[in-house]
C-alpha cells in the first residue's frame, strides 16, 4: 500500500482522468489482497477465540457436550473459501 500512495501524487498532477487513477489502485489492491487476506483471517479467527475464552464460552460450550472440532468446523469453512479465493485472485488477476 505504501507503493501506491507514493506514486499517486505523481498520477494526480499528471491531469489523468479519475477513473484512471481508480483504475491504478484497483490493480494495486489486487496486488496487496492475496498477501493480506491469509494473515487478517488468522487475526480475526484468534481475536474471536480469544474473545470467546476470556468469557468462558468455550468452557460453556465444552461443558454442554459440543466438541471443539464442531465448533472450529464453519471457521475451517470459511478459511478454505476464503484460501481458494484468494488463490485465484493471485493466480488471474495479479501476472
Amino acid at each position: 500500500m505504501q507503493f501506491l500512495w507514493l506514486y499517486i501524487d505523481e498520477l494526480v498532477g499528471k491531469g489523468l482522468e479519475f477513473k484512471v487513477i481508480l483504475e491504478f489502485l484497483m490493480w494495486g489492491s489486487c496486488q496487496v489482497l492475496p498477501l493480506s487476506i491469509p494473515l487478517a483471517t488468522l487475526l480475526s479467527s484468534m481475536m474471536t477465540l480469544g474473545g470467546m475464552g476470556e468469557k468462558f464460552e468455550l468452557t460453556a460450550i465444552k461443558a454442554s457436550g459440543i466438541s471443539l472440532t464442531r465448533v472450529l468446523a464453519p471457521m475451517i469453512g470459511v478459511s478454505i473459501l476464503i484460501c481458494i479465493g484468494a488463490f485465484s485472485i493471485g493466480d488471474r488477476l495479479v501476472p
